[in-house]
């Protein structure tokens, strides 16, 4: 009898220790990235392999501030490509399987480097902003109105009615041909608060001008938005639009909001 309860108990213990391993593995998500052209991919196991995924990622920073959370969703495999990073930052991953169960990973990025692609280098470019306003229920460039600057509580008061961003400029020098570039452009607020936009890839085309240009005329409402919701309000300082093109820091540019 006593022989019997041990190899109960051990059988028990054996039990226990698989179902606590299980738990612990749970979903692993991988420090190591893949990172190629501005873009980056992440990698995670889950014992339980109970696709479809969900993935949650958000902006580390050192403040308390909140920061935008991205999704990306319906992911069968066990990796997944992130369209909205900032390089260089760090970010905090949180991968959801279909059984509600989650793992969460810091991971860091890369530190990106100077532009650079043949003789076209990051100081031969240069980044133009211009504060815009548009009426909320419109989507045409041809309802926007341009500003000298932006003041906080006038955009923080007239949000829900009139959307605020940016006409954002990329200057370049003539180019022999045509090149195309992921490009991504990151907003931030003073305190550490930022918005990604993927433009995708984008052609920067040759021209018979002196100075050639990609135009981007309304972009940054939703920045503008989801801070306010973030903060209550929109706060006074010193803003930045950083450009990244395939990954490289090609261009950045400030603004105030009074």
């Amino acid at each position: 009898m006593k022989k019997a309860c041990t190899i109960i108990l051990w059988i028990a213990l054996l039990w226990g220790c698989a179902a606590a391993e299980e738990a612990v593995n749970g979903i692993r998500i991988s420090t190591d990235i893949v990172s190629s052209r501005g873009l980056v991919t992440v990698y995670w196991q889950d014992s339980a392999e109970a696709a479809p995924y969900t993935v949650l990622y958000r902006y580390a920073t050192e403040t308390l501030d909140p920061q935008t959370e991205y999704m990306e969703e319906n992911i069968e495999n066990q990796t997944c490509t992130l369209r909205f990073l900032a390089p260089g930052a760090d970010y905090i991953i949180t991968v959801i399987n279909s059984l509600g169960d989650s793992g969460e990973a810091l991971i860091s990025l890369p530190a990106p480097p100077p532009f650079a692609d043949g003789k076209l280098t990051a100081d031969r470019l240069g980044l133009a902003l211009l504060p815009c306003r548009r009426p909320a229920d419109s989507s045409s460039d041809r309802d926007i109105s341009h500003s000298v600057r932006f003041e906080a509580e006038e955009i923080s008061r007239t949000l829900d009615d009139t959307d605020c961003g940016l006409r954002v400029t990329l200057s370049y020098p003539e180019l022999a041909l045509d090149r195309e570039y992921q490009t991504i452009l990151v907003f931030r607020a003073p305190g550490g608060f930022a918005c990604v936009y993927n433009l995708g890839n984008v052609v920067y085309r040759t021209m018979k001008t002196p100075q050639m240009q990609v135009q981007w005329p309304f972009i940054g409402s939703e920045f503008f938005t989801l801070l306010r919701d973030a903060l209550g309000l929109v706060p006074q300082g010193e803003y930045t639009v950083t450009c990244y093109l395939d990954g490289m820091r090609a261009a950045e540019a400030s603004f105030q909001v009074r």
